[in-house]
């Protein structure tokens, strides 16, 4: 097999993934528009992407703890399509598309069209990062095509000069999407540079991973340095928010409900290969870094902050359908044992997550749920609510004196008091009182303006409250 031949997916090789990717975006885009999902970060991007369409900057004029790419990419194509739904579609055929440069990465480092098959299988099926994220807009999954379009640039044309700039700008975008992503890029260039078997080798590939990282780095530390509060925003109060952590965090692996077994074959395939296939050893140590990086790196956690390691995890699971193809060869079964032993395995796990992903794919469908927004759109602006998600959907403006609730601080802010709620009760002209509003406005203050509004509708999103404030007549969609 030449070069070539491995570096290039035959035509009907592409079938292989792209099937696959079909069947896991049907699965998941049929019902979308009928599906709520107010409690993911999606609709803080939405509406910081609002703000910064309107001419606000990120950490100057509104309070934003992450980097402005994935508002800024929500924000532009609301102002193209103007409709999150199209958005969502958008982001969930990426998603599922991914795999296809996936598997070519996989098939070349494996020499093989069955290998990859398992590991894609098990990454489409990741609980923690397709249950709900990969159609609701999410960074960490747009991080992961990120970090796959690096490594298939990196892999499958190492010698190519656009495949160098490819690398550059997606260095860059992965820095200003997610910090840990251009953390994960750096680790993975410079792992891949040091581990070169021929010195002149090695000096070529850390010159340019040098250059790689360092434009980017340059580039990311300008925006923090330049822009007032980015770095404080993005940088400090994330690193310094509550939390801590812990040895225990390991025990997620072993004790995960749904996704046990991508973390136990995924991090045994990684460990045993490390022994057994050598020339792999580079890009096993950089996924094991990035799995513990995923784990690890922030001071608080939630198991879905391990989506972030989705790709090294199905590394991990390619590894371990490799080394049970080198035990076949030794028993003079190698074909027999890779593919009984991953059909057994992909059964088993499709078997424990499928229930709970059919049940957020088919039953998270309301169908009043549009009549809803459509209600909510019928009020006149501003809308003061701590949900955005709803207000992007309805396309209504928010009060925005309440960005610290509705953008979700990372870190405890000191309480709104009683007269900054009044000033943004005289701002509204609608209020959408549910949960997270209800949290920071005080039980006797509800009931006030439960009196001294009209309630238009409660829903099972909350309560719709005209307030009648004089700057409102007149106002309607």
């Amino acid at each position: 097999m030449n070069a070539q031949s491995i570096l290039l997916l035959r035509s009907w090789d592409i079938w292989i993934p792209v099937v696959l990717a079909l069947v896991f975006f049907v699965l998941q885009a049929r019902l979308l528009p009928l599906a709520v999902q107010p409690e993911t970060d999606e609709g803080v991007y939405a509406e910081a992407g609002r703000m910064m369409m309107r001419g606000f900057l990120p950490h100057r004029d509104f309070p934003f703890w992450h980097m402005p790419l994935l508002p800024l990419l929500i924000g532009m194509g609301l102002k193209i399509f103007g409709d999150m739904n199209v958005l969502r579609m958008v982001f969930l055929a990426l998603n599922c598309l991914s795999i296809v440069p996936l598997y070519s990465i996989f098939k070349k480092i494996s020499e093989s069209r069955f290998a990859p098959v398992p590991a894609l299988i098990l990454y489409l099926s990741f609980h923690e990062m397709v249950h709900h994220d990969f159609r609701f807009l999410a960074i960490r999954q747009l991080a992961n095509i990120f970090l796959i379009l690096f490594l298939y640039c990196r892999l499958l044309y190492p010698e190519a000069r656009w495949a160098f700039y490819t690398q550059i700008l997606l260095a860059v975008l992965s820095g200003f999407l997610f910090l840990p992503a251009l953390l994960d890029i750096i680790i993975l260039s410079v792992i891949l540079s040091l581990w070169q078997d021929k010195s002149t080798c090695r000096r070529s590939e850390l010159r340019k991973t040098g250059k790689i990282v360092l434009i980017a780095l340059i580039i990311v530390a300008l925006y923090l340095l330049v822009i007032p509060h980015a770095f404080q925003q993005v940088v400090f109060e994330q690193l310094t928010r509550p939390g801590g952590r812990s040895i225990s965090r390991l025990f997620e692996l072993l004790h995960a409900k749904n996704d046990s077994l991508l973390y136990l074959f995924g991090v045994s395939g990684l460990l045993g290969a490390m022994v057994i296939l050598h020339p792999l050893r580079s890009l096993i140590v950089s996924m094991l870094v990035i799995i513990v990086l995923a784990l690890f790196l922030s001071s608080n956690y939630y198991p879905h902050y391990l989506s972030l390691a989705g790709p090294a995890f199905a590394f991990g699971i390619l590894c371990f359908v490799l080394m049970l193809r080198e035990i076949g060869r030794e028993t003079g079964l190698s074909r027999a044992v890779p593919i009984l032993g991953s059909i057994l395995l992909v059964s088993i796990h499709l078997w424990i997550v499928l229930p709970s992903l059919l049940k957020e794919w088919n039953g998270n469908r309301n169908p009043d749920y549009p009549s809803f927004i459509e209600r909510l759109r019928s009020l006149p602006s501003p809308l003061l609510s701590a949900q955005p998600i709803h207000a992007v959907l309805a396309q209504k403006d928010l009060v925005q004196d309440i960005q610290d609730v509705a953008l979700r601080s990372p870190r405890s802010q000191k309480p709104h008091t009683n007269a900054e709620l009044e000033s943004m009760r005289e701002k509204a002209c609608s209020i959408l009182l549910e949960g997270r509003l209800e949290g920071v406005i005080p039980k006797k203050m509800r009931e006030e303006w439960k009196r001294e509004s009209s309630v238009v509708e409660r829903t099972p999103w909350g309560t719709l409250l005209l307030t009648h404030q004089p700057h409102c007549k007149g106002r309607g969609q």
